[in-house]
């Protein structure tokens, strides 16, 4: 009898956490979660869910005592601008608790750990440029994983994600807005629609997390970026009354990215299969959902990028 394959999952609450622990459970591995509420509504079923200890030497029986194959960081605190209040949770929960798995998983043997980046820490594509506070959290706790997989030899590989969309996510995010705007008829501000957006699919995010890149079904609308008007339409809208409001309120927001991060890094955008407007649709159709072959969920060897 073949042994039960382990995953440590960090994140398993939000919106690609929920998505991937289903992915993972239906491919026949155990799935065991950190969180900070073990009771939450959004833990998918079937996940071990374990509290987070205070105390590090805690942390680390806790992870020996799980013992996965390997670790998948996705655990997170986002703020696009941040005010004094969130400075905290941002170093706690980007940079703080990250530290502490990433020595727990060195302490108990040397787990693969798989780690997530942002394109906000790669403004106009350059190696490091942050976007935000958010993106420098991200970028030093990088800097801490670079310290042990130089010296205390703990493989690492970060996937850095642009913007996801996909079906059942309440986020803040412009995809389910247009979404929810498209069934009430009611009007949303926008920019000016000229900005870039890079998006991905949440099913391309799981399978490059999963080890299994997708064969490319056409041009992908990262990391290249796409217009913020061409995706209002392609989602089913044209602006005007009753709509999308192109040029309305949020036309000083400063959030393009320009060009996508530099050429070497395990971009999630640039594994995308789908166009954005395919995957708009796709995803508020019916339609049947093809099955996946099992695989393999294992870090590639000796890679590093941040």
């Amino acid at each position: 009898m073949t042994p039960t394959r382990r995953a440590l999952l960090t994140g398993a609450t939000g919106f690609v956490g929920r998505h991937l622990s289903r992915r993972l459970l239906a491919d026949g591995w155990e799935v065991a979660a950190l969180v900070r509420d073990p009771r939450s509504p959004r833990i998918v079923p079937g996940i071990g869910a374990h509290v987070v200890p205070d105390e590090h030497g805690a942390l680390v029986d806790l992870v020996a005592a799980v013992d996965p194959e390997v670790c998948i960081h996705l655990a997170t605190y986002f703020v696009g601008d941040h005010r004094t209040a969130d400075v905290r949770p941002l170093v706690d929960a980007n940079l703080t608790f990250g530290t502490r798995l990433a020595d727990a998983l060195v302490c108990v043997g040397g787990i693969p750990l798989v780690n997530t980046g942002t394109a906000w820490q790669h403004v106009g594509g350059a190696p490091y440029a942050p976007m935000s506070l958010y993106a420098a959290t991200k970028q030093a706790f990088a800097d801490i994983l670079r310290f042990h997989a130089t010296r205390r030899h703990l493989e690492v590989v970060t996937l850095t994600l642009t913007d996801t969309y996909g079906p059942g996510d309440d986020r803040p995010k412009l995809v389910p807005a247009l979404l929810a705007a498209g069934l009430t008829g009611g009007p949303l501000d926008l920019s000016t629609g000229d900005q870039l957006i890079d998006l991905v699919h949440v099913d391309d995010v799981v399978a490059a997390f999963a080890g299994r890149r997708p064969a490319p079904r056409g041009p992908p609308v990262s990391p290249s970026g796409d217009a913020v008007g061409r995706l209002v339409r392609s989602a089913g809208h044209h602006p005007g009354p009753g709509g999308p409001v192109l040029g309305g309120d949020r036309s000083g927001r400063r959030r393009p990215l320009g060009r996508p991060p530099p050429p070497g890094r395990r971009d999630a955008g640039a594994l995308g299969d789908r166009r954005c407007s395919t995957g708009v649709d796709a995803d508020h159709r019916p339609r049947p959902r093809p099955r996946r072959p099992r695989g393999r969920l294992v870090p590639r060897p000796s890679t590093f990028a941040c």
